[in-house]
């Protein structure tokens, strides 16, 4: 392995080492692996984690995936002319011998992780789930959010006065807007939508759908119909921010463990379908990370019949693709969403009725099957 040692020493480009030493004492020499590494990972951060190496762009963490993505960075970070050895194998033992390294996985590494697994981060800065904050790696985001805030949310208080339907549509629109839409452009989501013809625009509808991951909220809400609330868990409730925004738009907060609280829930949410208002739900109750779908809660579809409102069953795939499967980071993922056939309760046997958790769980896991061969 060869490479210029004064490169390193200096911290310098070639072109310094020259001027202060004659060019034919610039000598390359074998390195060994050790010596390589320290020399990589004074200009680089790196960082070993579940079997990855990532590296800090200044903003986030990105992964290295191959020998051939390490030299590439090595080139750009460290120096075009660094190394005078890159064959295959050198490239290969460099990336492996990289992952060996204990000292890449701080002590307190995991620890911070832990801590972590809420924050997303993003080009401006990192977002926390549980307040909804935005960490700034600059004041500008903050301010412009804080200063375009204070008047929105004045004029939803004086829409709401005179009209609250109203002003359900009108926070639907602007969270979409200026909240979900660009969340899902700067994480780098590419949605797919399939069956608009069925998504219902003249009457409301219970939007029933798998949960994947937390940008399942974000597919479902930028291509629900106005006005539509989400049924949430409680503990979103104490959430700042997002609680207010979640009230504007009338989402529901429901109590899995209180029996009368979570019928009141159900009541609330049926006198909302009969005023016109579309609902999505869960109905596994909790996010599902593996491949079949948990049972359906039975009492989820009540909304449904007594209201006499149809069921739109929605299929998601791989929205824990971006942020699920690898936390804290995010990552760019090829999301589809498809919204099926109407299922109209009021139309059906009294058999088919009290089993209609489990013909619309078919529904979704046939879609499901069929959707995931194009993500």
């Amino acid at each position: 392995y060869i490479l210029p040692k004064e490169q390193f020493e200096r911290g310098g480009e070639r072109e310094e080492c020259q001027e202060r030493r004659p060019k034919q004492e610039l000598k390359p020499r074998k390195w060994n692996l050790n010596q390589i590494e320290q020399a990589v990972l004074d200009k680089m951060n790196i960082i070993y984690h579940e079997g990855n190496l990532y590296w800090y762009t200044g903003r986030h963490y990105q992964i290295i995936r191959n020998g051939e993505e390490l030299f590439r960075l090595i080139r750009a970070k460290v120096s075009k002319d660094a190394f005078g050895a890159t064959s295959v194998k050198w490239i290969s033992d460099l990336f492996m011998f990289l992952k060996t390294d204990p000292n890449l996985v701080p002590d307190d590494y995991e620890e911070k992780l832990l801590q972590a697994k809420t924050l997303i981060s993003f080009k401006n800065g990192v977002l926390d789930l549980e307040t909804m904050n935005l960490y700034n790696h600059s004041p500008d985001y903050l301010i412009f959010y804080t200063i375009i805030s204070i008047p929105l949310y004045l004029v939803l208080f004086v829409v709401g006065k005179a009209d609250l339907k109203k002003k359900a549509v009108m926070a639907q629109k602007i969270v979409n807007n200026l909240g979900f839409r660009p969340i899902l452009f700067l994480s780098g989501v590419r949605l797919t939508v399939k069956g608009k013809e069925n998504i219902l625009k003249d009457q409301a509808a219970l939007y029933v759908f798998n949960h994947r991951g937390f940008f399942d909220i974000l597919a479902g809400y930028t291509t629900a119909p106005y006005p539509t609330a989400f049924v949430s868990k409680k503990e979103i409730a104490g959430v700042p921010m997002v609680s207010r925004w979640m009230k504007f738009m009338n989402c529901l907060f429901l109590d899995r463990e209180d029996i009368r609280q979570g019928l009141q829930t159900i009541l609330k949410g049926i006198e909302m379908l009969k005023g016109g208002t579309s609902i999505y739900i869960a109905p596994e109750g909790k996010r599902n990370s593996g491949e079949e779908l948990l049972e359906f809660h039975e009492a989820s579809f009540k909304l449904a019949e007594k209201s006499k409102c149809p069921i739109v069953p929605v299929a998601l795939n791989n929205t824990d693709a971006v942020f699920e499967r690898h936390l804290p980071w995010i990552h760019k993922a090829h999301v589809i969403i498809e919204y099926c056939e109407p299922v109209y309760m009021d139309q059906m046997e009294r058999s088919q009725k009290k089993a209609i958790g489990k013909i619309v769980r078919d529904i979704l896991t046939e879609k499901i099957k069929t959707n995931q061969a194009e993500v």
